[in-house]
């Protein structure tokens, strides 16, 4: 009761610092990530990564990549579906600072770089 009462400045928080999220991931693919395939979420706080064939350099499992090389947790595209097989579905419903040092990770490994 207290939720439906009282919980709606709460929920517009939350709704905005998801908004806030997705943008940077949005922008953070579009500038660092130019190579990997990305579709904006329009209602979720889940995103969808789709990785190159050649990035795992022959691993054909991109969760096993980003989890490996950039030490960042990532759900199996091929879980939800044959279609989804080269994506990683990556949530962003965290805090700011926590996004960002996952979002700079995934670029390090992807370019080859040292994950911080």
């Amino acid at each position: 009761m207290a939720a439906y009462l009282d919980g709606a400045e709460w929920l517009d928080s939350v709704i905005d610092h998801l908004a806030g999220n997705r943008d940077v991931v949005s922008l953070f693919a579009r500038t660092e990530l130019p190579v990997i395939g990305y579709v904006e979420p329009e209602a979720s706080y889940l995103s969808w990564l789709e990785l190159p064939e050649w990035l795992g350099q022959g691993n054909a499992v991109p969760a096993e990549f980003i989890s490996r090389a950039a030490r960042v947790s990532a759900m199996e595209g091929a879980d939800f579906g044959p279609v989804s097989k080269d994506f990683v579905r990556l949530g962003f419903a965290t805090s700011r600072p926590v996004l960002l040092q996952a979002l700079d990770r995934i670029a390090d490994a992807i370019k080859g770089g040292p994950v911080k």
